[in-house]
């Protein structure tokens, strides 16, 4: 959570995220989902605007999104058609296309929906998908079948009266029962074997996981009722970087660096679906439209009504993180036109409102700039060609953040230059002067050239290699390295030191020039222009923000039980006394602590022994305390006592497998454990496994 709450200054101050009750705005806004900000001060219209331009926005991603996805799939669903369309070969096999990219996402939603409409253009006018995971038997199978899981179509229950074409799509292939994969398979075989039924029946499998390892689990009962084709689809995280670079150059709202970060650790790191992405985005859009009322800022820009720009506006922006940094800083400087120019822009608001302008301009220019050296930047990787590579959207991350001086990709081109020959170089060299280089480092740029022509001419041969090329496999001592470089030809050892002020130019131009070390979130009113607001979009989507909750109150429940001050006064004192307060825990927080310790499974057996361990602990320390002698009882009353203290012992069991029992079930509850068919004594965890 340190992690995400770090953030939050970046846009404290600018989101609210609990408006006014709609009860008390008015009957206008009762029912929908923007509702005045500002305190409710926010004029009716603006609302309105809010409403219209997360409405406009969404739409745009609509279209980019069906318009990329389908460019993606296009090349499969195209086979896929064509495969489909093929006359029926007599061998009464059931056809089947196997669909995969080896990747742990295969087909995603939008492509269901382009291969149903493209299906139905050819004449297959039934679309079902089956998820063979959720099943145990054929009857269940035929009974999703009739119905259509997805809702895209409707199939007869009784398949032989079948009078129309149906394409199924079976789902989980690899994590299913291979006996139900082969008596199902065995059992459409059949009845495409019928006259009846030959071509009205086709089949393809998603599949999530590599073809190989897939082909080893069948059997052969699978393989002689197929005949399949295998077509490889473009991966989820191929698809998820194209449809990131067209919102970057066509949505009209723009994401800061810490949530393009997020949107793409979610593809990269937590193998999420396309959909889910693609819902993550829009929920980025409603939040900054929702709770931002300066999310309208940007379009009476662009659209230069200034005079919309109400004071209320002003007032707000004022208000703004960046905005208070920026001030702070100038008043640091303490001369007289710093105090000048910080009183004019908290008093005067035709002034304050020149400025906005003005800055929201040099901040969009900024982004633009930093794209554009992106692109170049990676143009250059590619020319050079670095030992490691990373997308576009990994450079634009970077540049926005600032850090690309720092950072390892900078680090690999500028040793990729120092490895290049004296043509490369030249060529580099070429290609820095008209794209990269600014100011002073251009004329510096044309005297190394020169001087790198000049030594080329001069040389014996035209083509140089520096000395690191020429040492690349040597392993000696640095003592003895010294001393074979010593023994190069001199044109060698200029050629070198070429090279290095080359990078020593690049090392300039980065932190002097125009693309500097500063993020471009330290620009005033970052926050109107961008969306980076990560907390809403890890508690929505990254699932880190519920299950901290629960693992935060089961492991230290004195923060949310009772009074914290006096709960950590009876820890010290029992501490002092030697003792513990495990018999104070609830019985929840025991269990979780020992459901941290185990593995994936846990024995039920050993976990109510561990559980009744612990609470007799703190018996035992109260047993303890009384040393005081007793007589010991004889006769009846002996036996009598021990009679009474069997059945407390069998009360005080009952009681305690009641305690166990219902805090495995609160577990339950909280989706922390589920049953395993394979163990009936175990339970099975549903996070944390390692």
């Amino acid at each position: 959570m340190s992690a995400i709450l770090q953030y939050d200054s970046v846009s404290k101050g600018t989101y609210s995220v609990k408006p006014k009750p709609t009860e008390s705005l008015g009957n206008e806004f009762s029912e929908g989902l923007f509702v005045p900000l500002i305190g409710g001060k926010e004029p009716i219209e603006y609302v309105k605007l809010r409403e219209n331009l997360c409405t406009k926005v969404l739409n745009e991603l609509e279209e980019i999104t069906t318009h990329t996805t389908y460019d993606s799939n296009a090349r499969v669903l195209r086979q896929l058609c064509e495969h489909a369309s093929e006359p029926v070969d007599e061998t009464g096999l059931l056809r089947t296309a196997i669909v995969c990219d080896k990747s742990s996402n295969s087909m995603h939603l939008k492509f269901y929906e382009q291969l149903k409409d493209d299906m139905e253009k050819i004449g297959w006018k039934n679309f079902v998908v089956l998820n063979l995971k959720a099943h145990r038997d054929l009857k269940s199978c035929f009974r999703v079948i009739k119905g259509g899981s997805f809702g895209l179509g409707v199939l007869s229950y009784d398949i032989e009266k079948l009078d129309e074409k149906t394409v199924l799509v079976l789902e989980d292939v690899e994590d299913c029962d291979r006996r139900l994969l082969s008596s199902l398979v065995e059992a459409l075989s059949s009845l495409v074997r019928h006259s009846k039924l030959q071509g009205c029946l086709y089949t393809i499998f998603n599949l999530k996981i590599p073809l190989e390892m897939f082909d080893t689990s069948l059997d052969s009962k699978f393989l002689s009722n197929v005949k399949t084709k295998v077509f490889n689809m473009k991966a989820s995280t191929e698809i998820l970087e194209s449809l990131f670079t067209s919102i970057e150059e066509s949505l009209s709202l723009k994401f800061g660096w810490r949530t393009r970060r997020f949107f793409r650790s979610m593809f990269y790191e937590r193998s999420w679906s396309v959909e889910r992405v693609i819902e993550c985005i829009r929920y980025s859009i409603l939040t900054h439209f929702y709770g931002n009322a300066l999310s309208i800022i940007e379009h009476l820009i662009y659209q230069k009504d200034f005079h919309l720009i109400s004071p209320l506006h002003l007032t707000t922006l004022r208000t703004v993180p960046s905005f208070q940094r920026h001030i702070e800083q100038r008043l640091e400087i303490g001369d007289l036109e710093s105090i000048n120019y910080v009183e004019k822009m908290l008093n005067d608001d035709t002034y304050f409102q020149e400025m906005v302008i003005q800055m929201c301009e040099n901040l969009l220019y900024r982004e633009r700039l930093l794209r554009t050296q992106a692109k170049i930047w990676h143009e250059l990787e590619m020319a050079v060609k670095t030992t490691t590579r990373i997308s576009f959207a990994d450079y634009l991350e970077t540049f926005l953040q600032g850090d690309w001086l720092s950072s390892p990709q900078y680090k690999s081109i500028c040793q990729a230059i120092l490895r290049m020959n004296s043509t490369k170089a030249l060529a580099c060299l070429d290609y820095l002067n008209e794209n990269i280089f600014t100011g002073n480092q251009t004329m510096k740029c044309l005297e190394i050239h020169q001087e790198l022509s000049e030594l080329i001419r001069n040389s014996s041969t035209n083509y140089l290699e520096p000395v690191e090329v020429r040492m690349q496999n040597y392993s000696g001592t640095k003592h003895t390295r010294k001393v074979v470089e010593s023994g190069f030809d001199k044109s060698i050892i200029d050629f070198s030191k070429i090279l290095k002020k080359i990078v020593g130019l690049l090392d300039e131009e980065v932190q002097y020039g125009c693309l500097g070390t500063e993020s471009i979130d330290m620009y005033p009113f970052y926050e109107v222009l961008f969306y980076d607001y990560c907390r809403p979009l890890n508690q929505a989507f990254a699932s880190g923000h519920q299950r901290s909750v629960i693992h935060s109150s089961c492991m230290d429940p004195e923060y949310y039980v009772g009074d914290e001050k006096k709960i950590d006064s009876e820890f010290s004192n029992a501490e002092k006394d030697g003792k513990d307060l495990i018999s104070w825990l609830p019985d929840l927080s025991i269990l979780y602590k020992l459901y941290s310790e185990s593995g994936a499974l846990l024995n039920l057996y050993d976990w109510y022994i561990a559980f009744s361990e612990h609470l007799q602990a703190g018996k035992e320390n109260l047993k303890e305390d009384d040393n005081h002698p007793r007589e010991s009882p004889q006769g009846n009353l002996q036996r009598e006592l021990n009679e009474l203290d069997e059945d407390k012992r069998k009360l005080e069991e009952a009681k305690l497998q009641s305690r166990f029992l219902f805090g495995l079930e609160e577990l339950r509850f909280l989706g922390l454990i589920k049953p395993t068919a394979r163990k009936t004594d175990h339970v099975m965890k549903t996070i944390y496994h390692q």
